[in-house]
């Protein structure tokens, strides 16, 4: 998939190229979460669903998603924190907007849907 990667962002060193993107804080109550599920669209295009473990994104954690330049506008991302069963116990969604050649630091928060 050329035109979007999701990555665990981490502390790297610069570059000349100018990235699209954003970084997502994810918060969410762990307990009893075994699960985060990321999804979303930007522009006309649908990216995941992206399954990471609370060991991968843990509450508080960053992820990071890059987009081609001609995917500036509004987004969305969606995020479901599951049980080991697959039930889903916290949602949301956020609609940030991505600008070309920046990079927007945003927060998901995911509310209980119990």
């Amino acid at each position: 998939m050329r035109w979007l990667a999701l990555l665990l962002v981490a502390g790297c060193g610069g570059s000349s190229a100018k990235t699209t993107g954003l970084t997502v804080e994810l918060d969410y109550d762990d307990e009893n979460i075994a699960t985060v599920v990321m999804r979303g669209a930007a522009t006309t295009r649908n990216f995941g669903p992206y399954q990471l473990s609370v060991a991968q994104a843990p509450p508080s954690s960053t992820v990071g998603l890059v987009f081609d330049e001609g995917d500036a506008g509004t987004a969305m991302v969606c995020a479901d924190a599951k049980e080991r069963s697959g039930e889903v116990r916290q949602s949301g969604c956020i609609m940030p907007t991505v600008a070309a050649g920046q990079v927007a630091d945003v927060k998901l928060q995911l509310a209980d849907v119990h």
